[in-house]
């Protein structure tokens, strides 16, 4: 459409009753900077923190200083997706069940391309030709309790999976949201193309509605 993936994911946010942005950036990251600055003509507070190297998908946690630190639960978004999910009532899920780290997870049919025997011991009670499986994958959008920041290396990479195995060893409680709302991933040339459609059926047709 006319604006950047970043700015309708920052705008979905302040909709929902976000203000409070801390944008991790690196690569081209001056671009970022300079569009947003300090995020005033978007209503928001836009603070920067620069990856130095790429630390993976959590690493950038541990560079966040301590004075931009949250002190309540706070959402971690990729940049790379566009979601119709109301952020607000995700992060009111994760309070109400008193999870530590709440992760979305959106539904993903995976089909088994020969028949399938069900079995108990050795003996087939049922068989299924070519079965569909329907698994909660990760949506790469999480709510996560401040302390846990703690727990990510200082300038080492770090996955959010490293993060999510942390938290469960460390007994804390971790919880899944069903992401039950529209959802499109931009992580290929393909998907990318296939989110122009995905803008305009979802967000352009609501932004008619409200000035309505």
């Amino acid at each position: 459409g006319d604006k950047p993936i970043l700015q309708i994911i920052l705008e979905s946010l302040r909709n929902s009753g976000f203000k409070r942005i801390v944008l991790n950036i690196r690569y081209l990251g001056h671009i970022i900077e300079d569009y947003f600055q300090d995020g005033s003509a978007f209503n928001l507070d836009i603070k920067y923190i620069h990856e130095p190297k790429p630390l993976g998908t959590a690493g950038g946690l541990g560079l966040i200083p301590e004075e931009l630190r949250p002190d309540s639960p706070f959402l971690i978004i990729n940049g790379d997706l566009l979601t119709t999910l109301n952020f607000e009532a995700f992060r009111e899920f994760h309070i109400a069940a008193k999870y530590d780290f709440t992760l979305c997870g959106r539904p993903y049919e995976v089909q088994v391309p020969f028949g399938y025997p069900v079995i108990n011991g050795d003996l087939v009670t049922e068989f299924r030709e070519k079965p569909s499986f329907i698994h909660l994958v990760n949506s790469g959008i999480y709510c996560v309790a401040p302390d846990l920041i703690d727990e990510v290396p200082s300038r080492e990479y770090f996955d959010m999976p490293d993060l999510i195995r942390k938290a469960i060893e460390r007994k804390r409680r971790v919880g899944v949201f069903p992401l039950r709302e529209k959802f499109h991933e931009i992580g290929r040339q393909e998907s990318y193309e296939d989110a122009e459609e995905f803008y305009q059926n979802h967000f352009c047709q609501k932004d008619v509605q409200n000035e309505k």
